[in-house]
C-alpha cells in the first residue's frame, strides 16, 4: 500500500516538473508576475491585471464570464458569419517562463495562439496573437485583443478615457462609448482608462499603418476596453499581428499616459526629427506667418493685395492668404474645381500681384470628397455636378460599403462620396489637383476634410474591382504618403521656395511627410472634454496651422488660446472680404503684436519648437459655461464645462529651459503663484510681449508671484541654475 502511494506521488511530481518546462502541456490557467505586475488568464479570460505599485486591480471582479481574452469575427466573402469569443474555446498553456506565457486556443471554427510577456518598462506587458480559420472559404474579419473588463468607477468617482480624436478628448466613461480606427480617424494608436488611483494605457507599436480600432463598450458597472485589429480578408489564411499590443500602467493623469506613448512615438522614424532640425520645412513656417482667410468671390480683387499687405506691415510678418470659395462651384465643392470661381486668368493675376507683396496663397483641396448635390444649388447646377460624377467614372472609383452601395457623406447641405485612394484614380488625385493649383500661382497645398488615410475597414472599402486588398490595410497610408511625396516633388521641380503641404487633423505616421497640420485646440471653450493631446505628443516635430479664429470676434478667448497653445495665428473673415488690421478689436491687435514680438525675441524655442509639458499653475481663475450645441447640433442634455480665464501652457526647449506662457482674458489683472518647474535652482525672467519685466532666482521649494495684465501675452522663462 505504501509503495503504491509513493509511486503515485512520484507521478504527480514528475507531471508538475514537466508542466513547468517550456513546451510542456499545462492547465488553462496562466500567471505572469513581477514586483510591478500580476496578470492571470484562466479559462480564456483575463481574470486579474494587478498594478502592484499602486495596489490597483484593473479587472472587474463582476466581469461577464462571456468576455474572453479576445474575440474573432469571421467573414465569408465580405459578409460576417459570426464571432467566436475566447471564453467559448478550449485552451491550454503551451509554454511558460518567468517572463512569458504562450497559450493555444481551439474551437471547431477557428484556432488561435496568444503570447503575453512582461515588458522592459516596469508595469508594462506585451501581447501578440495569431488566428487561423478552419474553413478554407472563411477569412478573419477582425480580432479584438486584448479585452480588459474594468470597473467604471474608482474610489467613488467615475473613470475617464483618453482618446486621440481630432485635437484630443478626455471623457467620462458615461459619455457615449466610441470605437474609432487608426490611422483613418485617430491620430495615435492608443486609448487610456484612468481613475483617481491610476489607470492603464492600451496601445500598439505599428509603424506601417495597419488598421486597428480602439474603444470601449459599457456593460452595467463595467467597461470593456479593447483593440480591434482589422485586416484584409484572406480566405483560409492565418492572420498574425505584425506588431505588438502593449498595456502599460500609468498614474491618474492623462498627461502621464500620453507621456508613456510620446516617449515611444517620438523615437520612430515617422516622428523622430525635431522641427528645429528638419531641413524640409520652409522658412515661411519658421517665421512664423499670419494666415488670413476671406471669401474670394466677395472680394474687390483690385485692392485685396493692399488690404492683406497692411497686416504684414502692422505686425512685420509674412502673410499667407487662404481664399474661401475659390472652387468653381463654391466653398468645399469638389472635385470639379476648375476653372476657379473668379476665372483662371483673374486668379493667376491676383496670385502674381500678391507674390509681389510677399503674400502667398494656400489652396485648399476638399480631401477625397466628391460632391454630387447641394441643397443650396438650383437644379441646373446640381445636374452639372451629377453629370460630372457619372462622366468621370465617380461610381467606379469611390468607396463602397459592404452592401455594395456608394459610401455617402452629408455635410452643411452637401451630398458627397469619397474617392478610394486605393484606385489608380485615387492614387493620383491629390497630386493632379495640386499641379493645377500650382499652375494658378498657389504655393501652399492643404488637404482638407481628410482626417486620416481611409478606409477604416468598417464602413468601406469593399469594392473588389479597385485592385486593393479588401477592406483595408497599410496600403492606404502608403498611398497617402506617395501622394504627399508627389506633391513635394512637383513643388521642388518648379522651384517653389515658399511651399509647404498640410492636412486637416494630425496623422502621426505622416508627420515627416507633412510640414504642418490643422487643428483647433482653442475650441476648448466650446467643446466639452477637449484637450491638447496632439500638441502634447508631437508639437516639437510638426507645427499646427490653419485653425481659423473669427477675426472680428469681440471675445479674445479663442485668439489668446490659439497663441498660448502654440498654434500659428490664423484669422478668418467668414463669408466676407478682408478688412484692415484696425477692423479687429484693439485687444486682439495687442495680443497679436505681443505674440509676434515675443517670437522675434525669446518665445520661438517654446511656442514653435518646444515640447509641451504639464501646467505649472495648479489653480487659475475660471468660469462655468453651459454648452447646449456643438457644431450646430443640439445636445441631448446641456453640458457644463469649466473654462479657464487665465490660459496657460508650459514648454521645454532643447537645452532644458522651460517657458511658461499665459494670457489673462479677464478685464482686471490676475495674480498667480508660480512654482519652480523642477528640482534645483532656477533663474526666472518675466515678460509682457517682448519686454522683460523682472528677474528672480528660485529654488524648487519657492514660488514666483506673477502679475498678469488683461489681454496681454505674458511669459516666464526658467533657466536652470548652477
Amino acid at each position: 500500500m505504501e509503495s503504491r502511494v509513493f509511486f503515485g506521488l512520484m507521478i504527480i511530481l514528475a507531471a508538475s516538473i514537466l508542466a513547468a518546462e517550456p513546451g510542456a502541456t499545462s492547465p488553462s490557467k496562466a500567471t505572469l508576475e513581477d514586483t510591478n505586475t500580476r496578470l492571470i488568464v484562466s479559462s480564456g479570460r483575463l481574470v486579474s491585471l494587478l498594478d502592484r505599485v499602486r495596489s490597483l486591480e484593473h479587472v472587474a471582479a463582476d466581469a461577464d464570464s462571456s468576455s474572453g481574452l479576445f474575440r474573432v469575427q469571421l467573414v465569408r466573402g465580405i459578409r460576417p458569419v459570426g464571432e467566436i469569443d475566447a471564453s467559448q474555446m478550449s485552451s491550454r498553456v503551451k509554454s511558460r517562463s518567468d517572463e512569458t506565457v504562450e497559450i493555444d486556443f481551439d474551437h471547431a471554427r477557428v484556432g488561435a495562439h496568444v503570447g503575453i510577456s512582461l515588458g522592459e518598462r516596469p508595469g508594462e506587458t506585451h501581447w501578440s496573437i495569431s488566428v487561423r480559420p478552419k474553413d478554407a472559404e472563411v477569412s478573419v474579419g477582425h480580432v479584438e485583443f486584448p479585452v480588459i473588463v474594468t470597473p467604471r468607477r474608482a474610489d467613488g468617482s467615475e473613470k475617464r478615457y483618453l482618446f486621440p480624436m481630432f485635437e484630443g478628448r478626455f471623457r467620462p466613461l458615461s459619455r457615449q462609448p466610441l470605437w474609432r480606427p487608426h490611422p483613418s480617424y485617430l491620430f495615435a494608436q492608443m486609448i487610456a482608462c484612468v481613475g483617481n488611483g491610476g489607470g492603464f494605457l492600451l496601445w500598439t507599436d505599428d509603424d506601417q499603418g495597419h488598421v486597428k480600432a480602439f474603444g470601449y463598450t459599457n456593460r452595467g458597472k463595467v467597461a470593456r476596453f479593447g483593440v480591434r485589429h482589422q485586416m484584409p480578408y484572406r480566405p483560409g489564411k492565418m492572420w498574425e499581428s505584425s506588431y505588438r499590443t502593449r498595456l502599460t500602467f500609468c498614474d491618474g493623469s492623462w498627461r502621464d499616459a500620453a507621456g508613456i506613448y510620446r516617449k515611444w512615438a517620438t523615437a520612430q522614424q515617422w516622428s523622430g526629427t525635431p522641427l528645429r532640425d528638419r531641413q524640409d520645412v520652409s522658412d515661411l513656417l519658421r517665421h512664423p506667418p499670419l494666415c488670413i482667410s476671406t471669401q474670394l468671390d466677395k472680394e474687390n480683387l483690385a485692392d485685396l493685395p493692399d488690404r492683406l499687405a497692411a497686416w504684414g506691415e502692422r505686425f512685420d510678418v509674412p502673410i499667407i492668404y487662404r481664399p474661401l470659395g475659390w472652387e468653381k462651384y463654391g466653398n468645399w465643392v469638389g472635385i470639379d474645381y476648375f476653372p476657379p470661381s473668379i476665372g483662371a486668368e483673374q486668379f493667376k493675376d491676383l496670385a502674381a500681384r500678391l507674390r509681389e507683396r510677399d503674400i502667398y496663397i494656400c489652396g485648399f483641396i476638399s480631401g477625397y470628397r466628391w460632391t454630387t448635390h447641394s441643397k443650396h444649388f438650383n437644379k441646373k447646377r446640381n445636374r452639372a455636378l451629377a453629370t460630372y460624377f457619372e462622366k468621370h467614372k465617380g461610381p467606379q472609383v469611390c468607396e463602397r460599403t459592404r452592401g455594395g452601395t456608394l459610401l455617402p457623406f452629408k455635410a452643411e447641405g452637401r451630398d458627397s462620396h469619397r474617392i478610394c485612394r486605393g484606385t489608380p484614380f485615387g492614387r493620383t488625385f491629390l497630386p493632379r489637383t495640386a499641379r493645377s493649383l500650382f499652375d494658378l500661382g498657389v504655393t501652399i497645398i492643404h488637404d482638407d476634410q481628410d482626417h486620416g488615410p481611409y478606409p477604416g475597414g468598417v464602413e468601406s472599402c469593399f469594392d473588389t474591382s479597385h485592385g486593393h486588398p479588401v477592406p483595408c490595410g497599410p496600403w492606404a497610408t502608403q498611398a497617402t504618403r506617395d501622394s504627399l511625396q508627389d506633391i513635394r516633388t512637383e513643388a521642388a521641380r518648379r522651384g517653389l521656395k515658399k511651399f509647404f503641404v498640410t492636412k486637416e487633423s494630425c496623422t502621426e505616421l505622416l508627420n515627416m511627410d507633412l510640414h504642418a497640420y490643422q487643428t483647433r485646440i482653442f475650441h476648448k471653450s466650446t467643446r466639452p472634454d477637449l484637450i491638447p493631446l496632439s500638441q502634447y505628443l508631437y508639437h516639437e516635430h510638426i507645427p499646427v496651422i490653419f485653425g481659423w479664429v473669427t477675426a472680428r470676434s469681440r471675445s479674445q478667448w479663442d485668439l489668446a488660446a490659439m497663441l498660448v497653445y502654440g498654434q500659428i495665428p490664423s484669422l478668418a473673415f467668414w463669408n466676407a472680404p478682408a478688412e484692415r488690421p484696425n477692423s479687429i478689436p484693439a485687444a486682439s491687435r495687442t495680443l497679436l503684436a505681443d505674440y509676434f514680438a515675443a517670437m522675434a525675441t525669446h518665445a520661438k524655442p517654446y511656442l514653435l519648437y518646444g515640447q509641451m509639458q504639464p501646467p505649472l499653475v495648479a489653480d487659475v481663475p475660471s468660469r462655468r459655461k453651459e454648452i447646449r450645441r456643438i457644431r450646430g447640433r443640439e445636445l441631448r442634455r446641456p453640458r457644463v464645462i469649466e473654462v479657464p480665464l487665465v490660459i496657460q501652457s508650459v514648454w521645454e526647449d532643447a537645452g532644458g529651459k522651460v517657458g511658461l506662457f499665459a494670457a489673462n482674458t479677464q478685464e482686471s489683472p490676475a495674480t498667480l503663484k508660480v512654482p519652480a518647474p523642477g528640482k534645483g535652482r532656477w533663474h526666472a525672467t518675466t515678460y509682457i510681449g517682448a519686454q522683460g519685466q523682472s528677474e528672480t532666482d528660485l529654488t524648487e521649494s519657492a514660488e514666483l508671484t506673477w502679475q498678469l495684465p488683461p489681454n496681454r501675452l505674458c511669459s516666464v522663462i526658467f533657466k536652470p541654475g548652477k
